[in-house]
């Protein structure tokens, strides 16, 4: 068993031919036992990169920068006063 990182951040531990067939080809990573303080650091960036923060849950959104929530919203058009906080970013990014 090895322990791969998805292009998401999600960690798994599969079998080498698992890795080789199933999940190299879908962009996961083959991981030392403990990745490193770089390849978390990275994994974690593409996650955030491919992150919709509409899909996730508002405990997950309370996690994040309130200078990410903004510019997220201000890619997607959606219009909030310059001093809204979390919770108001956080609603108008849920609908």
């Amino acid at each position: 068993m090895i322990n791969i990182i998805g292009p998401k951040g999600q960690r798994l531990r599969a079998t080498e031919r698992a890795y080789k067939e199933i999940y190299k080809a879908q962009g996961y990573k083959s991981v030392s036992a403990k990745p490193s303080a770089e390849e978390v650091k990275e994994a974690e960036t593409k996650a955030e990169e491919n992150s919709d923060y509409a899909s996730q849950t508002a405990a997950a959104l309370k996690r994040v920068k309130n200078e990410k929530l903004s510019a997220y919203l201000d890619d997607k058009g959606i219009e909030y006063q310059e001093d809204a906080t979390k919770e108001d970013l956080i609603e108008l990014i849920k609908g």
